[in-house]
């Protein structure tokens, strides 16, 4: 919360209290973002130790790939793609959220895959437009009886 209300210092300061109290794939990557400017070995580090708990985490797939392909790295390709099919993944299992899916956006972009672009579209379409009164998330679904007179 802190982090999203530009309080860098908090954020930072939370995020290694988290940390310090149980390392988790997303303890390690809040923590990692303090560490994006001022001091990349450590920040590659975190991301790294994000991934050894969830290697299918997505934030710190495509950190860690954004990271590795500004350096040249030949793994920062394959990094993104898998940040790209994780993300794809929760879209198709409807667990993603709209940022979810417009990361998956720009990771589409970049790699080129417009048939993962029309997946979050797609996606985002159905969230923007589930600000209704109902959320499709919680309407079941399966077989329909129909029911004839």
């Amino acid at each position: 919360c802190f982090g999203m209300a530009g309080n860098r210092t908090e954020s930072r300061k939370w995020a290694k209290v988290a940390y310090d109290r149980k390392r988790t794939a997303v303890t390690c990557y809040n923590y990692a973002l303090g560490f994006s400017s001022d001091n990349a070995a450590k920040y590659e580090e975190l991301l790294e130790e994000s991934l050894s708990f969830d290697p299918e985490y997505a934030a710190s797939l495509r950190l860690l790939g954004e990271l590795r392909m500004s350096a040249g790295i030949s793994d920062g390709a394959e990094l993104l793609e898998r940040a790209a099919e994780a993300l794809a993944s929760s879209i198709r299992s409807r667990t993603a959220n709209t940022r979810d899916c417009e990361q998956l956006e720009q990771l589409a972009d970049r790699l080129g895959r417009d048939d993962l672009m029309e997946l979050a579209e797609g996606r985002k379409a159905l969230l923007i437009g589930s600000r209704r009164l109902f959320s499709e998330e919680n309407l079941a679904t399966g077989d329909l009886l129909q029911v004839t007179t």
